[in-house]
């Protein structure tokens, strides 16, 4: 028996504005996915569908990283909400 891990390499993505206040933006061509979001601890503090267009009213000010999955592959990253 084998284990085979597959990495597919994602498209461009941006995510703005970043600092966010309210909610950020998701640009690219492969945006409908989930998204989940983490406090620094490594807690997720959201987790929704996605298609393009990100609600973080009831995160509070800090950094965070996110992990977007799509069909295609997963992106993650930074995110600093200043509300």
């Amino acid at each position: 028996q084998t284990n085979s891990t597959y990495f597919t390499k994602l498209q461009p993505i941006s995510v703005y504005p970043n600092p966010s206040k309210g909610s950020f933006n998701i640009s690219s061509t492969l945006i409908d996915g989930d998204i989940q979001i983490f406090n620094m601890n490594g807690k997720l503090v959201l987790q929704e569908k996605t298609q393009g267009k990100v609600n973080i009213n009831n995160l509070q000010n800090g950094l965070y990283t996110f992990v977007l999955k799509t069909n295609s592959g997963l992106y993650s990253g930074k995110l600093s909400v200043v509300n």
